[in-house]
């Protein structure tokens, strides 16, 4: 990084606010993905159904995710990130509105795709909107605050789940309760996006590139988004990514049941017990993001990367193996290893692509493989360690689960090594800035 880039401020105002504001229309959508797991299992006796059956009102959220997730980078570019985070949120209140007035399974669970739009497009328009308002160098603690997204929304949704269920329906848990209140949280986060985010203009960017190589100084850039399928390295990262959720999201989305079932507690203490494994990655996310501002080479960041990995295979293997007199400061060190790794992992796409114009590209990409994984996730781990019984007295054997954890984090270690030794491009501003020199020189 040049001095002169050092001495800059991170970012605008009006930056900071962009952040701030597509941050709470994340965790809104995210806590509506998760408010699931917190009465998964009311759920199996309302609609008698089986625990992988169950775990696909929380994953089959994902499909609009690994459908919509690179269309979403096209949206974001042809309508701009205001209209794709208003398209985002208008989806969540669509299918809200619709699973909040059904007592029909199927008709719920074509609901969860309508407001897994919400989080497939959100997913690309909050951390490129930010890497279109900080540069690149400097995005790491604003990516770092843009990845409480994940964790905030979840530790919501399981501690607000249970209470809201149960609040207006003198004390029976009614879940209709916990759709509408998301519907509001929703409204709420489309106005801000709505009256805040916008695209920047050039007074709105510190530190935004120059001029494309063998082009007049006043020449337009042109850059083609599809560009952005050619680079190896990030199909790579978003693999790696792929498999650390795996990891995560095969215990932290069956926790609660896990709780209830092993350890025979009430579904508000297994609910709330659980976010822990949640709210403890906030604190690790903004860490994250003030340690990205001061390790801003790619290798160190690769280094951070294969630690995450590293610190996943150690921690999730054992997960269904913890005694309980263990289990809180177990989800602690699963909080602040999750957390760390999305800080890491989403603040090396604009690090991975070598143009500017593709970064929505490479989050759309990892939005794909995220999504894939929270599909996935949850209920093969449901048919895993269901093995028999019926939805309302269900047989589970728990530790039947950790060998697929353990393969999984073996796996995301396996690609973030890959990752790590594949070279990397040249960024398009650094050779903007060669190339100025030389124009300014021919044309003395």
């Amino acid at each position: 990084m040049s001095e002169d880039i050092k001495k800059q401020p991170i970012g605008t105002v009006r930056g900071w606010l962009v952040c701030l504001a597509v941050t709470f229309a994340g965790i809104v959508v995210m806590m509506n993905q998760f408010k699931v797991p917190p009465i998964q299992r009311d759920l199996m006796s309302v609609f008698q159904v089986d625990a992988g059956a169950v775990g696909w009102l929380t994953s089959v959220f994902a499909l609009a995710g690994l459908i919509l997730a690179i269309p979403a980078a096209f949206i974001l570019r042809g309508v701009g990130p205001k209209v794709t985070g208003m398209l985002a949120l208008g989806a969540t209140m669509l299918g809200v509105t619709i699973g909040a007035t059904t007592n029909e399974f199927i008709v719920l669970l074509l609901s969860r795709v309508i407001e897994g739009t919400g989080v497939a497009l959100m997913g690309v328009v909050g951390p490129s909107v930010i890497a279109m308002y900080f540069n690149r160098e400097k995005s790491g603690l604003p990516m770092g605050i843009w990845n409480i997204w994940y964790a905030t929304g979840s530790f919501t949704a399981y501690n607000v789940a249970v209470p809201i269920a149960t609040r207006f329906s003198g004390g029976t848990l009614n879940w209709h309760n916990m759709w509408w209140f998301g519907g509001i949280m929703a409204l709420i986060a489309f106005l801000l996006v709505a009256f805040i985010v916008t695209k920047p203009r050039p007074q709105d960017v510190i530190g935004s590139p120059s001029r494309p190589i063998n082009k007049p100084l006043n020449a337009p850039i042109k850059v083609k988004l599809t560009d952005g399928f050619k680079v190896k390295r990030v199909w790579v990262l978003a693999a790696g990514f792929c498999f650390l959720m795996l990891t995560s999201l095969s215990f932290l989305t069956w926790a609660p049941t896990f709780f209830r079932e092993a350890y025979g507690m009430s579904p508000a203490t297994a609910g709330s017990l659980s976010s822990l494994g949640y709210v403890t990655s906030i604190p690790a996310s903004l860490i994250c993001g003030l340690l990205l501002v001061k390790f801003k080479t790619i290798r160190q960041r690769n280094i951070m990367l294969i630690l995450c990995a590293v610190i996943e295979l150690v921690i999730y293997p054992w997960c269904f193996l913890i005694p309980q007199n263990y289990i809180t400061p177990y989800l602690i060190l699963c909080g602040l290893a999750t957390g760390f790794t999305a800080g890491c992992v989403w603040a090396a796409v604009p690090l991975t692509m070598p143009k500017r114009a593709t970064i929505p590209l490479g989050m759309g990409i990892l939005q794909a493989f995220k999504s894939l994984a929270n599909m996935l996730g949850t209920p093969i781990m449901g048919y895993i360690v269901q093995v028999g019984g019926t939805p309302d007295a269900p047989i589970f054997d728990w530790s039947r689960g950790c060998l697929p954890i353990g393969i999984y984090a073996i796996l995301s270690m396996t690609c973030m090594l890959i990752y790590a030794k594949m070279k990397s491009e040249t960024f398009e501003e650094h050779v903007f800035k060669a190339n100025e020199k030389y124009i300014k020189k021919i044309h003395k």
